[in-house]
Formats: structure tokens, sequence, C-alpha cells
């Protein structure tokens, strides 16, 4: 076999010597004819070269370089083209570059030989890899889809003053603009809650869930523990009309019976631990015996009462009633002798003046003051009318009668929302369609801009925020904090106003002012990202404000087509013809 393989070569070797031989003879027959002798050297080259090739040795080298490339002895063409194979071979960047060119020929490589020698590494390490690299896609594409899906089930932002972990950012450090609770995402929340002098939040989901956070934690935590330290108390209506308070409950704000205080009192007074954990524990949400034949639609908490909407339009109050925001029509609970215990009622009360006269469908607490809003658009207020709280004129005082806001009769009142020292409605007219929104009116005190109303400070009578008006904005939500107040309008932007806190209105102010006593909207540039839908909820607590955002739809862009490209074939078919 080895001599039959020599005596290839050999004649191979001869081969190539002939052409060579052949080559030259022609050559020099050129040259003769020419008489030039500029080829003189190359001639004597060649001649050398022929001569060298005589030798058998020289052949075999000569041969040698046009031979088949090979791996450890085979040749490369012949390896075999399983990726188990190949994933053992280690050194191919110190292969020659004909060596990567068999093999890729070999594997049928997309691009076969061809191209730089890294090119070529770089080709058939892929070609190794390619389960691994797919299956590394798929899982990517699939994060990258389940990651899609949670950021456009809502989100949930939050900006403002986060002394007492209010924000639900993990930390206690305040921002100025709006920022993702991440802790929520994926969440699908519906609604987020907060008070107008509250440190702490809640949030509702679409599947009922409740989340809490702040009160002086850092984070979410459990929700029997919100109010530890703010010295307020909560209260929740459930999808069946149930109503649960918590909290404080010194002047009867919780709507229990006479037994249940006993109880939660000895719950407290039970507890081990120091005088510390003893102050600030609170028991968990309490059923208000009370309203537990009635369904309970609207309900809302005031500093020291609260109150409740039943869904056949009934108004109950209960709690402090010494301004008259009980709407009871005394300031002292008559036939008690205990002087404190005449301050408040302790268990929900009707109010006899709107019962069976006036639907109430909405109901705002102030901190000494409450707004209830009836079907008709008719808005009525009572309690505490300094400042002009009320809505009722400058003249008026304490009110502990529900008064009809006598400025708005001509208007439809859509919702209300009330807080320390001055409240804010919603008002379409009457021909008005409710899809549309209202525009915002404001009334009461506003030393801090609050109301909207820019150089005004106090506003006795409901008036209409005039930059909102002026800018043809409707809205659709209104909230209400201590010192500034936010609406949503009907094309889903935020607008803020009043003292910036902390940076709770989440927009830049005039360089030196404390706030802004003109509406403005917030930039949405670093919220109005992929995978953030419109703003579906508003909330504002003291110093802090929270939105959240609905599902996010991507926009598709109009599909082109074809016929602009098929009315230029028509074009060129008619220069053809």
């Amino acid at each position: 076999m080895a001599n039959a393989l020599a005596r290839i070569q050999e004649q191979r070797a001869q081969r190539l010597l002939d052409a060579l031989q052949s080559d030259l003879r022609a050559q020099m027959r050129v040259d003769a004819s020419d008489g030039v002798d500029r080829h003189e050297n190359a001639r004597a080259r060649l001649k050398r070269r022929l001569e060298r090739l005589a030798d058998p040795t020289t052949r075999e080298r000569v041969w040698s370089s046009t031979r088949a490339p090979e791996f450890e002895g085979r040749d490369v063409r012949a390896l075999p083209k399983n990726r188990a194979f190949w994933a053992q071979v280690s050194d191919l960047p110190r292969w020659s570059k004909s060596a990567l060119d068999a093999a890729c020929q070999l594997l049928d490589l997309d691009g076969g030989p061809g191209g730089k020698k890294q090119e070529l590494v770089a080709r058939i390490q892929d070609w190794v890899h390619e389960p691994e690299l797919r299956a590394r896609r798929r899982e990517q594409a699939q994060r990258e889809r389940e990651r899609d899906a949670v950021l456009a089930s809502g989100r949930v932002f939050a900006f403002g003053n986060n002394f007492n972990g209010e924000l639900g950012l993990g930390h206690r450090r305040g921002c100025d603009y709006p920022t993702e609770i991440e802790a929520l995402r994926g969440c699908r929340v519906t609604q987020v809650i907060s008070g107008f002098d509250a440190n702490f939040a809640f949030a509702l989901s679409a599947d009922g869930r409740v989340f809490a956070w702040g009160g002086g934690g850092s984070a979410l935590f459990d929700a029997s523990l919100v109010c530890a330290r703010t010295g307020g108390h909560v209260g929740f209506s459930t999808d069946s009309g149930r109503c649960f308070m918590w909290g404080r409950g010194d002047f009867g704000e919780l709507g229990v019976d006479t037994q249940q205080r006993r109880e939660l009192s000895s719950l407290k007074n039970n507890d081990v631990g120091d005088a510390k954990k003893k102050k600030n524990k609170v028991g968990p949400p309490v059923l208000v015996e009370s309203l537990r034949n009635r369904q309970v639609a609207r309900l809302s908490v005031g500093n020291c009462h609260s109150a409740a909407v039943t869904t056949d339009g009934a108004l109950y109050t209960w709690g402090g009633c010494w301004s008259g925001q009980l709407g009871l029509g005394e300031s002292k609970r008559a036939g008690v002798k205990d002087r404190r215990q005449q301050l408040f009622f302790p268990a929900p009360t009707i109010v006899e003046a709107l019962h069976c006269k006036h639907e109430i469908t909405r109901v705002s607490c102030g901190a000494v003051h409450t707004a209830v809003v009836s079907s008709a658009g008719q808005l009525f207020t009572f309690g505490c009318g300094d400042g002009g709280r009320l809505g009722l004129g400058a003249s008026t005082g304490d009110s502990p009668h529900p008064q009809l806001v006598v400025a708005l009769e001509r208007d439809v009142v859509v919702d209300v929302c009330c807080a320390n020292w001055h409240s804010l409605c919603l008002n379409r007219d009457d021909d008005g369609d409710l899809l549309r929104g209202g525009y915002v009116y404001a009334f009461g005190s506003g030393l801090h801009g609050q109301l909207g109303l820019g150089k005004q400070k106090v506003a006795a009578l409901p008036t209409r925020v005039p930059d909102l008006y002026h800018r043809k904005v409707r809205c659709q939500a209104i909230a209400a904090a201590s010192h500034h107040s936010i609406a949503l309008s009907c094309e889903r932007e935020l607008f803020t106003w009043g003292r910036n806190s902390s940076g709770c209105l989440g927009r830049v102010v005039a360089d030196g002012a404390p706030g802004a006593a003109d509406p403005d909207v917030i930039e949405r540039s670093a919220t109005a990202d992929f995978g953030v839908g419109p703003i579906v909820s508003i909330a504002a607590g003291d110093r802090f404000t929270l939105f959240a955002t609905g599902p996010w739809e991507p926009r598709q862009e109009p599909e082109k087509g074809p016929f602009q490209f098929q009315e230029k074939l028509n074009r060129h078919s008619k220069f053809q013809s």
C-alpha cells in the first residue's frame, strides 16, 4: 500500500515537473523571439527550481504542501458530524485556515468555507453550542414575557415624604418624583387609599387582597400593624357590605359597643412586653355589630369620627360630635352624665335630617367636618365651619345639622373630598355627560396653596379652580391632604398643587417657592415607559402622593399594505409597455 501511494505521489510530482518544463520552454521561445534580456534572471531561477524538483525528497516536500488538512492523523473531511465529537475539540483557534474551511464544508455550516479565521472558528463553535443557545434564548424570551406580563398588569408609584415608610420603597428616603413600589409588581392593584393626615397607605388588588405599609415601618407589612404609631383609626368594608374598624377608639370612632370595647381593652392590657410595645399595641379589625344587618357601600373616617353610607342611601355617623361633625343636630350626647362620654356617640347613628329625604351616594370626613353628596347631585356639609371649610359662607360657624351648599345648587356634584382645613368637590353641568368628568371646586382655608386659587388663601364659598377651568381640564377623581391637593383628569393626567413638602407634588416648582398655588400636571417621562398603563387611582396622604396605573396596552402601528410596492411595479410596467 505504501509503495502504491509513493508511486502515485511520484507520478503527480512528475506531472508537475513536466508542466513547469513546458512553461519554461514556452517562455524561452518568447524571449528568443523578442530578444529580450531582462528575463535572464527569471529563467535562471526557474532552472534552479527544476533542478531541485529532480530530487525525490524535494518533490515529496512540495507534494505534502498540497495535501488535504488533517486532525490527529485523520482527514478533516472524514471526521464525524456529531456535536459530541466537535465539543471535545478545544484547539480550533490553532487550526490552519484550510483545515477550518474543510470543517465548515464538512458540517454544512451557513456561509460555507471562506472568511477570516476568527469567523470560521466562531461559526463552528456556534454550531456546536446551538442547542444550548436556543434553550437559553427560549428561557430568556420566557422571562421577558413574564416580566412584560407583570409590568402590564398595573403598577403603583409614590413620591413625597418617606420618614415613616409611607412610600413603601423598603427604605425611608424621600422621593420628589414618581417612584415605583416594586413590591407591588404583578399584584394587579386597582385602588390606592390613604388619609389626609395619614402616614400610611393601602392598596387593593383585583382579586381582593389588601396591602398596607407605612405608619413607622419601612416597607410592606401586615395590615394589623398599620396604625401602631399613627394615633388614628382605619375602617374598611367588604364586598358583602360588612364594616370593620381598628385603631384608636378613645372617642367611639370605632363604632363598637360596650362589650367589644371591654374586650379590646382587655386585649391591650394582657399584652406582654415593654411599655413601648403596650403603647403601640393595636387590636385586629373588629366588625361593627350595629351595621351587621346593613350593607355598607361607602366609608370614610376623620380624626375622631367616622361615617358610612349603606346601599339604600342612608347615612350613619359615629365618634366625636363636639363640632357637630356627625350631623345629628347636637354637639353633646344627651342623657349621659359623664362629661367625656357626652362628646361622642359610640355606635353608628342614622342621620335623620337626611333620611327618607335624600339618597346619599358619597361621603367624606375631614378633621372635624363632613360632606355628603346625594343621588340628585346636591352637596351637604356639617361640622366645624372655621375658615369656610363647609362652603356655606363667611358668616357661618359650626353646623350640627346637614346644610345644603346653595352656591352649587345649579350644578351636579359627583364627588367630594375633605381634608383638615379645606374641601374639594367635582361638579358637572346638568346636561353634562358623566363620562366627561367635571370641574374641580375648592373651598375652605388654603394658606399653603392647597385650594389652587392662586393668591386667594380663603374661600368661604365653593370656587372653581381657574387654572384647570381655563385649560378645559375635566377631572374624574380628586384627593385632598393637609397641605396639598391632587386631581386626575379624564385624559389620565395627574395635577398637583399646594405645599411641596418633601416633593409631594412630584414636579418642579418655582425656585425658592415652598409650593405651587396653581395646579399643574406632573411629568410622566419617568413613568410613561414600557409597561406603564394609564392612571386609574390616586391618593394623597400627609406630605406624600400615590397613584396606581392600569394594564398596559402596547400601541400597534398600522400595517402598511402592499399597494405602495404594487403601485411602483405597475408604474414600472407602464414604462415597459
